[in-house]
């Protein structure tokens, strides 16, 4: 019976707790050398909020085929600990920069039946970095760009640097915006090995609608090809009409009207507020407010909140007209919305109030059982 109560009383206790650990890495990286087939001993210190802790050893990335750890667990005493491994580098074909991961994850919590808790579990990782050099005609290309107004020319610089060993004697391409214009990069020549050099190019927004577009500059040298992206926006002062929803409003409550809009502005947009007009089916205008001034985020969607008092409005559908101010321009838009009865509200008693009345009746039972015991044990 005790052990019954004390298993209850364990359960109460793990339910009303949870366990959180902070972890760090000292050193965060290591930059190994490209050699195939070189193994290398590697190791990092761990340290942790708390004096001892049992945490998990694991590996991530591309390479973790070529990571021999030793074990799987690392106990932190004392508020840390070292932790020691192997790393093979392998063979790759690819130049370019690799990374692949080695580190340590908090354990999960247990149950009283040993049985995994649902719980966010902290991870840190050491970065293993491999520079794979080029040993012909290598090229890495920046692309970078600018937000601007419609009417206003965007400008696009392509940064080449020489990761190879031999001069790059010519390099051209172009930049292509969206899937409909094509603008070309100057070009540049005797590019030599580790040197950088830009390229230029530039568009006419003019006539292009307002709107995020990605940028692809492409480029060729001698024979080869490389590429980078980039976003660009192109900006309007405007805020666009998405929609004006509500859930289904119950009747004889008051309702959250929401006027959704989006900018289409380079910068946040302010003073926005809107007129709010609510209509029956005859179209008669049974409601009006004002919602407070917002300010509209650049290149976001943002809600303005009216509300509406259905004390004895009728069932059934309604439209909603919104007139949207911003500086001196004014935006309308048109929604519906219904009007329900309220619902049946049924008695329910969730499934963890049911659970811990349970066990709390079960405790109590237990107790007296317990308490009955001794006295009758003293007769």
């Amino acid at each position: 019976m005790r052990k019954i109560l004390l298993s209850c009383l364990l359960f109460f206790v793990i339910l009303s707790t949870a366990r959180a650990s902070g972890y760090a890495i000292y050193p965060a990286s290591a930059d190994i050398p490209y050699t195939p087939g070189q193994t290398y001993e590697l190791s990092f210190h761990v340290s942790s909020e708390s004096s001892y802790e049992i945490v998990k050893v694991v590996k991530q990335g591309p390479f973790s085929d070529y990571t021999e750890l030793g074990q799987n667990t690392l106990s932190l005493v004392g508020g840390g600990a070292d932790l020691k491994f192997k790393f093979t580098v392998p063979e790759i074909s690819e130049p370019g920069d690799y990374k692949t991961y080695v580190g340590i994850e908090q354990m999960p919590p247990e149950t009283l039946y040993g049985q995994a808790s649902v719980v966010a579990l902290a991870r840190v990782l050491f970065v293993i970095r491999i520079n794979v050099p080029c040993e012909g005609k290598c090229a890495k290309l920046t692309l970078v760009t600018n937000d601007v107004a419609v009417g206003e020319k965007a400008y696009f610089r392509a940064s080449l640097t020489n990761i190879g060993k031999e001069t790059i004697s010519n390099a051209e391409g172009d930049v292509r915006i969206g899937n409909s214009y094509i603008v070309p990069l100057t070009g540049i020549s005797s590019i030599t090995a580790g040197q950088t050099q830009t390229m230029y190019a530039e568009l006419d927004t003019t006539n292009i609608s307002p709107g995020k577009y990605m940028a692809n500059a492409i480029v060729n040298f001698d024979g080869y090809t490389t590429s980078d992206t980039a976003e660009l926006k192109i900006g309007k002062f405007a805020l666009e009409f998405v929609d004006i929803e509500a859930p289904d409003i119950v009747q004889n409550r008051t309702a959250q009207i929401n006027v959704w809009l989006r900018s289409t502005w380079n910068e946040p947009i302010s003073d926005v507020f809107a007129e709010v007009f609510v209509y029956d089916a005859a179209d008669n205008r049974i409601s009006q407010s004002i919602t407070p001034s917002a300010t509209i985020g650049s290149w976001t969607d943002a809600a303005l909140i009216s509300y509406w008092d259905t004390k004895d409005v009728p069932l059934g559908n309604y439209t909603v007209r919104a007139n949207v101010h911003y500086a001196d321009q004014i935006m309308s838009g048109e929604g519906k919305i219904n009007v329900i009865a309220m619902p049946e509200q049924a008695e329910n008693t969730s499934m963890t109030t049911t659970v811990a009345i349970a066990l709390l009746i079960m405790m109590l039972v237990l107790f007296a059982l317990v308490v009955k015991k001794k006295r009758n044990s003293r007769w």
